[in-house]
């Protein structure tokens, strides 16, 4: 929709999915250069983002550590 400007999901009032955030996350890094997806995660881990939006990032970076690991 042209016109509507969205906010980062560590900005919602609403509770977040942290399984499906945390999906979102590694599709989002695995499509994105380095340079980019590595300050997102370090984006979600700023300490004033709640827990929720933090154990979002860990869980996502303990996906891709798995699949490095496995391949």
């Amino acid at each position: 929709m042209a016109g509507v400007k969205q906010k980062p999901f560590w900005d919602s009032f609403d509770e977040i999915d942290i399984g499906t955030y945390a999906e979102a996350l590694v599709a989002v890094f695995r499509f994105l250069p380095e340079d980019e997806g590595v300050p997102l995660f370090v984006a979600c881990l700023e300490p004033e983002r709640a827990d929720a939006v933090k154990i979002c990032a860990i869980k996502a970076a303990s996906i891709l550590a798995t699949e490095v690991f496995l391949h």
